[in-house]
This record gives C-alpha cells, structure tokens and sequence, in this order.
C-alpha cells in the first residue's frame, strides 16, 4: 500500500512540474512576450510590461505579473479557472491607449509544487503617449514583534529603464 501511495505523489509531482511555466516567459523582454494590444492599433499606444522573477525563498519558483483587464474590461482569455480557481491565464505585456487606466492583473507564483495567484489592480495612472511602463512589485515581510509574520505585496507602475530588460548578471 505504501508504494501506491509514493507511486501516487510521484505522478501528481511530475504533472505539476510540468505545468510550471504554462507558455510564459521567464524574463520579460520586448522580444520575448506577445503584446496584447486593447487600442485596436492606435500608433501612440504606451506599452506595459509585467515584470518576472525568481522567488527568493523557494527553490524552482517565479513570480510573474499577469494582466487581465483594462478598465474593468475583461482582456480575452485571461481568466481564473480550474480546480480551485489556482489556474490563470493573461498577458505579460499590454497596450493602451494614452491617458489613465486602471489596470488589473493575477500576481502568480508559479513553482514545482504549485500554482497559485492573487487578483489585483493598479489605479488610474496615466500614460503617455508611445511610453514605455513596467509593472514591478516587491514582496515585503513584516514582524511587529508580535511574533505574527506578515507578507504584504508593494506594486509600482513606473517608466521602463534598460535595467528592467537586462538578464546577464542573471
């Protein structure tokens, strides 16, 4: 009995390996992400970039900005579903229209052992003309002393630098 259930988690763990990155791209650069376009092909459209990295505090894990509407307008495709509504598609790369937006995304952490996502928005920040944005994020861990650990997500839609698209020292 003992080796059916090992034979079992051992094939549960290979499915989820496998599912790790769907077709998302590890590091977003211009070149490596499809840019869903929302202005119909307005020629000053600004484009916005979710940026992707490596998790600090799991082995095997990335976190990954997933957009999945613009003013409250659902994006095609992009969606939660699933058992247990872990599964989300999106897009790492977007277009708008210039002016303010607000946008809303799946922050996903995507590991060997899991799939997960929080759903999230951006506010009313205004974009210019042909601009170029990321969407960067940061996690920060809190203690109060209170021995309670919390984790809170801080997210930025800033304009892009060269850093943002740069991966040699990776």
């Amino acid at each position: 009995m003992k080796v059916w259930g090992l034979l079992f988690a051992m094939l549960v763990l290979s499915g989820c390996a496998g599912h790790q990155y769907k077709d998302y791209a590890r590091e977003v650069t211009p070149e490596s992400v499809e840019i869903f376009d929302t202005t119909g092909g307005d020629p000053d459209a600004a484009t916005v970039y979710g940026i992707s990295r490596p998790n600090q505090s799991f082995v095997g894990e990335h976190q990954l900005i997933l957009f999945s509407k613009v003013d409250d307008t659902p994006l095609p495709n992009a969606q939660r579903g699933g058992f247990l509504r872990t599964d989300v598609t999106g897009y790492q790369a977007i277009k708008v229209s210039p002016g303010k937006h607000n946008l809303s995304y799946f922050f996903v952490s995507a590991g060997y052992l899991t799939w997960h996502a929080k759903d999230l928005e951006y506010n009313r920040m205004d974009f210019e003309p042909k601009g170029v944005y990321v969407l960067d994020w940061a996690i920060r861990v809190s203690n109060y002393g209170t021995g309670y650990v919390t984790k809170g997500l801080q997210s930025v839609v800033r304009k892009a630098q060269a850093r943002d698209f740069d991966f040699s020292d990776d």
